[in-house]
């Protein structure tokens, strides 16, 4: 028998090497985190002086497109 972390493990590693995979690589789903990061940076007024800490970021995608333009 499992435990239950090894059973949530399970879940995201399906769930992220399935679904989630097809869904993000979708072009509107993908212009929109496009959108979002640059509305999160004109917002934030984010420079390359900035660390950012990102908190239950899932797989981390926007994450990586704040990342060039952040500390």
């Amino acid at each position: 028998m499992s435990t239950p972390a090894e059973r949530e493990l399970a879940y995201y590693e399906d769930l992220y090497s399935g679904f989630a995979q097809t869904h993000f690589a979708k072009p509107a789903v993908a212009a929109f985190r496009r959108y979002l990061v640059a509305r999160i940076l004109a917002v934030c007024g984010v420079t390359a002086a900035w660390r950012v800490l990102s908190l239950g970021c899932g797989i981390g995608d926007t994450e990586l497109l704040i990342a060039p333009r952040a500390g």
